[in-house]
């Protein structure tokens, strides 16, 4: 579980706002790989679902910091209140925030990385996931990718790495 921050905030109808330092993309981001993936992924930086199912639309957006370069996996869950708690997954810098994607995925049965053969499952690493909700797919274009699932059992989110 990479949870690195929580916090809850207000929105206007419906819509996150970044946490302090982040932003979201904008036009002016649609270079690299989300240029040249934007027929195929017309917004690859957004993906709403319903990641908790506790039945409220959630976000996970990859936010650009406000100051250097580096991109960060962001979910906003959606609250009955009308307002979003945020979780921040993943942080890295020195890489334009355009080489990673993040998209919504079915519930289902995904093989993992380990389970495909990269590496030898370790101790509690699945070979296979069931999923039973819906859940964040994360990754770079053509390398890493993970998925990002919510454990009702443990109340939290989980991951496993489908590639290397």
């Amino acid at each position: 579980m990479f949870l690195l921050s929580a916090l809850s905030f207000s929105v206007f109808g419906q819509t996150p706002k970044a946490p302090d330092g982040w932003r979201f993309p904008n036009a002016k981001d649609y270079t690299g790989e989300w240029k040249a993936r934007r027929p195929d992924r017309s917004r690859p930086f957004k993906a709403a679902g319903d990641f908790n199912n506790d039945n409220l639309r959630d976000e996970a957006w990859i936010l650009i910091p406000t100051r250097g370069t580096g991109a960060g996996l962001f979910v906003f869950l959606g609250q009955s209140n009308k307002t979003f708690r945020v979780v921040q997954f993943d942080y890295f810098e020195g890489e334009k925030a355009q080489t990673v994607y993040v998209e919504a995925i079915s519930r289902g049965e995904y093989a993992t990385a380990c389970g495909k053969g990269f590496w030898t499952c370790g101790r509690g690493e699945p070979a296979k996931l069931s999923l039973k909700f819906q859940a964040i797919s994360y990754g770079a274009f053509e390398s890493a990718a993970s998925i990002y699932y919510w454990d009702a059992q443990r109340k939290t989110f989980r991951n496993a790495a489908t590639s290397d």
